[in-house]
């Protein structure tokens, strides 16, 4: 039995690790990724900031089904005004359906203004995401162009917190274990692509906190005794599961993932019900809204969506896995390592919660990935925290060759690279010169640690030190994860390649 002063220590380094990385998460945020090549954050919160004013939704759209027969119009406020009257929910019966607007936006490209169609009523997606982020923007916006990506990415960075400490009680509860469950609420908050990914004021970002609230309570449940206890339990997680569905389409993956879940738990079909009754109302109720509002319209944007849309099947898969597929993003072995690392955990039978869940997020992704956008994969990401964890657990428990290389070709070799590498080669004369002796003396050093370790593990004083210098490994490595993300927001657009002269 631990001692009391253990889940003590537990909170404060949680408390520490989530203080940190929020802190690490907000420098430069509202610069670092770009703020122009994905214009669905400016409309992911126009949605919810039109909704709030006339309860009517009103955003940016590409979609062909608002570009016929629309009436045009101007924008009054968060709305599109036609023939002087602003529309609200009493008088939007007499409105033309779509009216859309060709409104010029400062993207901040340097360009001047940018042409884009605003359209009223926009049905894209569900609104609760949208509501999510509208409601960290000040009241003092009046318009579509108040909008500054400062104030766009604030509610991102909230919602990445929450979703660092629903990392660490997945991580607890899937593997019952609290350093795995930190080390991956280390790793969400510092490795560069995971960062700069959560960001985004994507609908992905607020689809993900709710997810693992739901799967929490999936699993919480199974620690609970009484039969009304655990009803209420997988109850509440129908609820979170159906807001999830209610940020965007692809959520409704949380609905087959519950259902098998408690069905391979051999939960009453009383019980599913009530974790399925939930997800299904409220994630139909988007479909109601949109009929509601505009029933053609609606049914033009779930046409396209769901069959006209570009779809190239996995092969977007095979290039997201190697980087992040969005202007000046880097290439991260943290990325790369993620995917690699979620399928070595899917070999092992007595993980199924995180088999299932990641079978059915990556298919979910696959069917539904709208021209194959890598932000679909977003959802996956604190699986990917939570592999890597444990592959890192793995190194300090049963280190092997295998697990060693597999650590510092990945991981470490990334970090290195971004974190000391180039930021070294950056101060140097000639701008070039990288550390190229010490990377071959580290890559010796993992490979003979990896290869002598049946033997050194005999040696006592060598198994009671190796937790210590793991653990000063993975300090040293969030430590590179930080500067890296440092050399990155500095050098961002300028990034050097990784290539050998004289091939692409």
């Amino acid at each position: 039995m631990k001692r009391w002063w253990f889940p003590l220590l537990v909170l404060i380094l949680l408390v520490a690790v989530l203080k940190y990385t929020a802190n690490l998460r907000a420098l430069g945020y509202d610069k670092v990724p770009d703020t122009y090549p994905i214009l669905d954050e400016r409309t992911n919160v126009w949605h919810g900031l039109s909704l709030r004013q006339s309860g009517i939704p009103a955003a940016w759209s590409g979609l062909g089904a608002y570009k016929r027969n629309n009436a045009g119009g101007k924008i009054n406020g968060f709305n599109i005004q036609v023939d002087d009257f602003t529309p609200n929910l009493n008088n939007f019966s007499q409105f033309p359906k779509p009216s859309a607007i060709l409104h010029g936006v400062d993207l901040g490209l340097g360009r001047g203004m940018t042409g884009i169609l605003m359209v009223q009523p926009y049905l894209d997606h569900p609104p609760l995401a949208a509501l999510i982020f509208s409601s960290f923007v000040p009241n003092s916006l009046r318009t579509f162009d108040d909008l500054t990506p400062f104030d766009m990415r604030k509610g991102p960075l909230v919602l990445a917190a929450i979703t660092g400490f629903l990392i660490f009680l997945l991580g607890f509860q899937l593997f019952k274990n609290v350093w795995i469950g930190l080390l991956a609420t280390a790793i969400y908050g510092t490795a560069p692509t995971f960062v700069l990914l959560s960001r985004y004021t994507l609908l992905e970002n607020a689809m993900v906190p709710l997810m693992l609230i739901s799967l929490n309570l999936l699993l919480f449940s199974q620690q609970v005794k009484n039969r009304k206890k655990v009803a209420l339990t997988v109850g509440l997680a129908g609820v979170f599961g159906g807001l999830t569905a209610l940020t965007k389409i692809t959520g409704w993956a949380i609905l087959p993932i519950g259902v098998i879940l408690l069905w391979q738990w051999k939960y009453h079909l009383r019980e599913i019900l009530y974790f399925a009754f939930p997800v299904i109302v409220l994630g139909l109720s988007y479909f109601a809204w949109g009929f509601y509002l505009a029933p053609n319209v609606f049914i033009d944007i779930f046409r396209y969506q769901g069959i006209d849309r570009g779809f190239i099947g996995s092969i977007n898969f095979l290039v997201t896995m190697t980087r992040v597929g969005i202007v000046n993003f880097p290439v991260d072995g943290w990325w790369i390592g993620g995917f690699l690392t979620m399928g070595l955990i899917l070999l092992k039978k007595e993980s199924f919660p995180y088999i299932v869940s990641v079978v059915t997020l990556l298919f979910t992704a696959l069917l539904l990935g709208g021209a194959n956008y890598p932000w679909y994969f977003i959802p996956l990401v604190p699986f990917m925290c939570l592999g890597i964890a444990y592959l890192i657990w793995q190194i300090v428990t049963s280190p092997s060759l295998f697990n060693l290389m597999a650590f510092f070709l990945l991981f470490f070799s990334s970090s290195f690279y971004w974190g000391y590498g180039v930021y070294q080669a950056a101060l140097s004369p000639t701008g070039d010169q990288q550390p190229f002796t010490l990377y071959r003396i580290l890559f010796l050093l993992f490979f003979g640690i990896g290869l002598m370790w049946p033997r050194l593990v005999k040696l006592n004083k060598v198994a009671k030190a190796w937790p210590v210098v793991v653990f000063c490994l993975i300090l040293i490595t969030l430590k590179l994860n930080e500067r890296s993300l440092y050399f990155l927001m500095s050098n961002w657009g300028h990034l050097p390649a990784i290539f050998t002269p004289g091939t692409f």
